[in-house]
């Protein structure tokens, strides 16, 4: 949690033991299941990845 903390991918609601991901951490979060869903699968099910 210290270090999403730190690279602000999430906040802390003020008086309370809750977070929330910013907006940079939505981003972040998509992108990294983006790429699983397009290259990490496909490599694991031994199909080719097309690269444009």
């Amino acid at each position: 949690m210290k270090r999403l903390l730190l690279h602000g991918l999430i906040k802390r609601v003020a008086r309370s033991r809750k977070y929330y991901l910013t907006k940079l951490g939505k981003a972040v979060i998509t992108t990294g299941l983006k790429t699983k869903a397009l290259f990490i699968i496909l490599s694991l099910a031994g199909l080719e990845v097309a690269t444009a």
